[in-house]
This record gives structure tokens, sequence and C-alpha cells, in this order.
């Protein structure tokens, strides 16, 4: 074999390998592939729960139970150095614990979050391009979720947003125990995908949560910095400190390259961007 074949394989190989670095990317949920509505959504929502407990003979105000939801997203964010998250029964144990309820069951508690998530049906939807986004990368990527949130609410939005079937794991805070920009949240999702961190993008708008977390181990990442998307839940209500929800779009592009591997304002250039990794 003549020597300079023998080396234009060997560059080829090694070219091959470098575009192939990246095997898998993930995404942040709420504010990234799907927008839920806001305070609209989050008041019929708080109206379908009234309504539940009152036909169960619980007498409650539309203004009480909105204290009682907001003093226990706010206990939530207490302890934000630390970065703990309730599971999915201990944030309603502790909304039933402030209602004065004790006495109930699985089920009861089944019903109470499908009476919430109802408020929000006809308003969680995709925020475009992202399906037809997601099924382009899909074939050549594995594709996971990292997100803070409740884990059976948050498969129920991609449900209902139409994105479900491109994930291969879903990684949610309230069952890790631990809220992004922890480490263990992040790692938790490498290990599920079997990936090094330089083998993985992380994908977000929030520059401390997804950005500078997904960073501190190790992860390629992209900053979306959308205009016009109605913000996530917790940022509407206003509920949780600033460290926490740092936005990226009252960033200029150059600044938040100073954190981010990339910045898009949608996902409609993802396919090229990483394309180039």
């Amino acid at each position: 074999m003549p020597r300079h074949f023998s080396l234009f394989r060997r560059i080829q190989k090694t070219f091959l390998q470098v575009r192939k670095m990246v095997r898998g990317i993930f995404f942040d949920v709420h504010g990234t592939l799907i927008e839920k509505g806001g305070l609209p959504a989050i008041e019929k929502a708080i109206t379908d729960v009234v309504a539940f407990f009152n036909s169960r003979g619980i007498s409650i105000s539309y203004e009480k139970y909105k204290e009682i939801w907001l003093l226990n997203l706010q206990k939530q964010r207490r302890d934000y150095d630390d970065l703990n998250e309730v599971s999915f029964s201990d944030w309603y144990q502790g909304i039933l614990c402030d209602i004065g309820l004790v006495n109930y069951d699985e089920s009861f508690v089944d019903q109470l979050n499908q009476a919430w998530m109802k408020g929000f049906e006809e308003c969680t939807i995709e925020i475009p391009p992202a399906r037809r986004v997601l099924s382009e990368i899909n074939p050549s990527y594995r594709l996971g979720i990292i997100s803070n949130s409740l884990g059976k609410n948050t498969e129920l939005d991609l449900i209902r947003a139409g994105l479900r079937e491109f994930f291969d794991v879903l990684i949610i805070s309230s069952e890790i125990g631990k809220r992004k920009p922890h480490p263990e949240i992040f790692l938790s999702g490498l290990k599920a995908l079997g990936l090094r961190p330089e083998e993985s993008i992380m994908i977000g708008d929030n520059l401390q949560e997804d950005i500078i977390g997904a960073k501190k181990v190790g992860m390629k990442t992209i900053c979306l910095t959308r205009k016009n998307i109605t913000p996530p839940l917790i940022q509407s209500v206003k509920t949780s400190g600033a460290s926490g929800n740092i936005s990226p779009h009252n960033h200029k592009e150059n600044d938040l390259l100073k954190f981010a591997d990339g910045v898009l304002e949608s996902l409609e250039g993802l396919r090229d961007l990483i394309a180039e990794w």
C-alpha cells in the first residue's frame, strides 16, 4: 500500500473519530422544548384543584390554596445552596399537611395531581421546531432529558407535546433528589446513557442551571436565548431567587459564549451547529 494512501486513511479515521465524539444530547424541558401557558395556566390549575377539594367536602378557597402552593414552592428554595429536591410524594405531603389533611392514600394524591395537571392540558405545547429537530437528530444521537421538575408531570408534559418518543432517558430532579446545577443530576444522566462528559451536550435556556452546571462536570453546552416565549412556571410566579434563574435573554451572545460552547435563538440551527463539533 502506498505510503501516502496509508497516511490518508489514518487522517480519515482520526477525522471520523472526532466527528463522532458527541454521542448524546440532553435537553432541559420547560422553556426549552415546551411551554405550559405561564400564569393563566397556573390560575386555571389552582381553580381545578380547589374544585377537586370542594367536591370531596374539603372547603378551601382559591386564595388559600394559592397561598399554600406558593409557600411550599418557597420552602423548596430555602436550601438552594444544597440544591436538594423534594420527591413527588413529599411535595404533596407538604401541601396536604398545610391544608390540615393527614389521612389520605396514594390514590387521593394521584387524583389531586390529575386535577392540577388538567389546568395545563390545553396549553402544553412544543416550542417549534422542537419536534422536527428532534426527529432529525434522533437517529444519530442518544437523547435524554435533565429537568428540575416533578417526574410524573414532566413525562406527561412531553407526551402532551408529542415529544416523549424521542428520549431514551428522563432524568428528573424529584427522582434524583438534587436540582440542577448540582453535579449529581448531570452525572446521573451521563451514567444512564453510558456517556463520558466530553461525549455529551446539554441544551437549555437557564444560564446557571443548564449551562454553568453542565460545564462544571465537563459537558459541552448550548444556551438558548428564546424571545417571545412564555416563561417557565417558577419564573412566572417569581418565587425562586435570582441566583437560581439567570435568564440568558438579556445577555449578548458574546457574553454568553464565555459560559456556553454555543448560542442559539431557537433549535432551528441545532443540527448544523453540532455537526461542526
